[in-house]
């Protein structure tokens, strides 16, 4: 029951979202921006040079946590490590058997929600990393986009440059795997297009 309520506390919260976007674009009404002559051609080198950085902070995530966090995984691993040693020491005697088995099962629980709560630190500080990384003029929406020779209306290049801290820092922040599997996407995309194009030219009823 509660989880049908969050789901709906969620959508709720996206409509309002959606609908507070929908009515600043009316009363604003953006400039439309252009992509770059070149944006195709230069997304490669975009990813993998993004992908170089993304492998660095998973390094910086990963020296943080074991700097943090690393001692009391240790402990929680060698505690669960003692109780199953025991386990099976006494597996024959049952009055003293089901006392340890709770005591396993709840270390177990207790390693479990450390690690969860570990994965949702390193997830925060990927995200301050890349965000802060972004804030220093590593963007994406910036080297695919070309803004107009007159500049843009204030309100809307500050937007801009949020917007583009704000995904350059999420997607930095799911590391190496999320953009593996925008280059997979990338590239199976292209050789759709190709196949598509080279398909056109043999049959130009097409």
């Amino acid at each position: 029951m509660d989880s049908i309520k969050n789901h709906s506390g969620v959508k709720l919260i996206g409509f309002f979202l959606v609908l507070a976007v929908a009515v600043l674009a009316f009363q604003r009404q953006p400039v439309s921006l252009a992509f770059t002559p070149n944006a195709q051609a230069n997304l490669p080198l975009l990813f993998s040079s993004m992908l170089l950085i993304s492998m660095f902070i998973e390094r910086a995530i990963e020296i943080f946590l074991s700097a943090w966090r690393s001692q009391q995984a240790d402990i929680l691993d060698t505690e669960i490590a003692g109780l199953e040693r025991q386990i099976k020491l006494k597996k024959d005697q049952a009055d003293q058997l089901d006392p340890l088995l709770n005591s396993l099962q709840a270390k177990k629980r207790e390693r479990i929600e450390y690690r969860i709560e570990s994965r949702a630190v390193a997830q925060w500080i990927g995200l301050l990393i890349g965000v802060l990384v972004s804030l220093v003029g590593v963007r994406i929406l910036a080297n695919v986009i070309v803004l107009p020779e007159s500049g843009l209306p204030a309100g809307q290049h500050a937007l801009f440059v949020v917007v583009d801290v704000l995904l350059t820092g999420a997607v930095l922040a799911g590391g190496s795997d999320a953009f593996n599997k925008i280059m997979k996407l990338y590239s199976s995309a292209m050789d759709t297009a190709a196949q598509n194009a080279a398909a056109r030219k043999q049959d130009p009823a097409q």
